[in-house]
């Protein structure tokens, strides 16, 4: 699923999650605000999210770490903060996790 440079704004609905045979999820470059939801999780198969160059905030959700199929993670250039969950240890699949321009530690 491409979204990504529409334009879109508002928040991230938390029935994402429910798209759990979704491979793909590009939502970059658009005016989303709020937090990423907890059920972004419920993902499973997800191979790549693509969540840069918006305006999240927040924390990264500890349920990220059920994502087990996830290999490419961009949450790059956003307003995040807080410590990175040690469930992201868990995405024994993951090969690339873009964090920079944000506001995180740990």
């Amino acid at each position: 699923l491409n979204l990504g440079a529409n334009g879109l704004d508002g928040s991230i609905p938390t029935d994402v999650g429910i798209l759990s045979n979704l491979r793909y999820f590009y939502l970059m470059e658009n005016k989303i605000t709020g937090t990423i939801p907890s059920e972004l999780g419920m993902m499973e198969n997800i191979n790549l999210l693509a969540m840069y160059l918006t305006n999240l905030d927040g924390t990264i959700p500890a349920e990220m770490g059920m994502m087990k199929s996830l290999k490419y993670l961009f949450f790059n250039d956003n307003n995040l903060h807080g410590t990175i969950p040690t469930e992201v240890g868990k995405m024994s699949n993951l090969d690339f996790f873009a964090l920079y321009f944000n506001n995180l530690n740990g």
